[in-house]
């Protein structure tokens, strides 16, 4: 067994164990293997570099029946773990396992520590447990430099998915359910694509006040808890928009649906028809954007202050309406106008209850000119041009057309034509897409 030696700092003091006077950096010269630990990395963690092996001391000791005095006070230890169990940790770079194996090595000369508990007697090697000791992911390196991959993967990925206004371009003429939930992504964009495409059909007919909505984010129910899923879009929304350093992603990660939604308002105002107008994004949060690309986009305002009007060609992104206010008060941007355009996008809810936004008033003319939403074990869907039709999402994630629907229908009436055809099919409980194995998707 190979000799390695690792000094560990446990308090969370914002130092790393080099710059401790107790610590002998001299004979870091000596033995190449010998490792630092910064509280700066992984606070309370003993780390083996490159693999970035994550080892707590209650982990050795319940693994190995052997833990000394390393990791354990707020001064430079070196751990004393005597026959660690052998365990194949891949390397970063994928090349073949390392057998890596720690050993005590406190000097004898060293004070004792009377607060320190006897040390206790050394286990015979029959009595170590040897088993295979599951580390982390050859991937898993650290959070934050996990972090910083996946952004890395998503500005290249974004890049290979066209520009902002040719990405998503081979789905501009679909008028079916875009595919879950790849289409949010890019290379493909089909989401981006298929709604960029209804918006021209739509403005080609002469409909100024438009609404459009999906999930902001594929995993919507799940956004505050968090999925794989989310955080690879929240990735693209951060290369899109040029927060890609580790003090501006926690912005993203924060407040995900708000710069989602500042994500897909690029690509509205990027859309065929408005890619030569003037383009101003209504918020109805208060979100700081310091440093945001939005490129496409020429002023943004709060709904919370006096709109400014439109002229004849230019479009307003109303994101996230909710209430019925903010929905009036954008339409009333078109005074005197009537050549200019309203887009409502992505409301989180409704007062009507219902599927759309408010209909009275000034917001009679509104139509929806895409619409993907979660209704109970299917969707409703709509694209401009094509039916209302109502998706049933069976258990092995494909999705059917189970309904029609010339005019608009209600909410209700969706919902339940899709949730009476599920429980006729699967009964009541076997097509539910939070039960692993039964259905379940997220």
């Amino acid at each position: 067994m190979s000799e390695r030696i690792l000094y560990c700092y446990y308090q969370a003091a914002q130092i790393s164990c080099l710059d401790q006077p107790s610590c002998d950096t001299q004979t870091n010269d000596q033995h190449a293997n010998i490792e630092f630990i910064s509280p700066k990395s992984a606070p309370s963690l003993c780390i083996r570099h490159p693999t970035m092996a994550f080892i707590t001391p209650g982990f050795i000791a319940r693994r190995s029946g052997r833990f000394g005095a390393g990791c354990t006070q707020s001064r430079c230890h070196r751990v004393a773990v005597r026959s660690f169990p052998r365990a194949e940790v891949a390397s970063s770079t994928g090349d073949e396992a390392e057998e890596k194996t720690l050993v005590s090595d406190r000097p004898e000369t060293e004070a004792k520590d009377p607060m320190s508990p006897s040390p206790e007697p050394e286990a015979e090697p029959s009595q170590v447990v040897e088993e295979s000791v599951p580390l982390v992911s050859d991937r898993v390196l650290d959070e934050r430099d996990v972090l910083q991959a996946g952004i890395a993967d998503a500005v290249d990925t974004l890049a290979s998915g066209g520009d902002l206004y040719t990405g998503g371009a081979a789905y501009y003429d679909s008028m079916t359910l875009p595919k879950l939930y790849d289409a949010w992504f890019a290379p493909s964009h089909e989401l981006w694509g298929a709604m960029s495409g209804a918006i021209a059909r739509a403005h080609a007919d002469g409909v100024r006040q438009m609404e459009l909505q999906w999930p902001v984010v594929p995993n919507l129910e799940e956004i505050e808890a968090g999925t794989r899923l989310n955080q690879l879009f929240g990735f693209l929304v951060a290369a899109d928009l040029g927060l890609t350093s580790r003090a501006q992603y926690p912005l993203i990660k924060r407040y995900l649906a708000s710069f989602s939604n500042l994500y897909w308002a690029k690509r509205v105002a990027a859309a065929a028809p408005f890619r030569e107008s003037k383009s101003v994004v209504v918020r109805t949060d208060s979100v700081r954007l310091d440093d945001a690309d939005l490129t496409g986009i020429d002023e943004v305002v709060s709904a919370r202050r006096q709109l400014p009007k439109l002229e004849n060609d230019d479009v307003a992104i109303m994101i996230d309406p909710r209430y019925n206010d903010a929905w009036y008060n954008a339409a009333k941007m078109r005074k005197g106008a009537k050549d200019s355009t309203v887009v409502f996008l992505n409301s989180q809810f409704s007062e009507t209850y219902g599927l759309t936004g408010p209909r009275r008033w000034e917001m009679k003319e509104t139509e929806v000119v895409y619409m993907l939403k979660r209704v109970t074990r299917g969707y409703v869907f709509k694209s401009y041009g094509a039916p209302w039709r109502a998706y049933l999402e069976k258990p092995d994630c494909s999705v059917e057309v189970v309904e029609e629907y010339e005019k608009e229908p209600k909410l209700s009436t969706v919902a339940k034509r899709v949730r009476e055809e599920s429980n006729s099919r699967y009964g009541g409980f076997y097509n539910d897409r939070y039960v692993r194995g039964l259905g379940g998707r997220l």
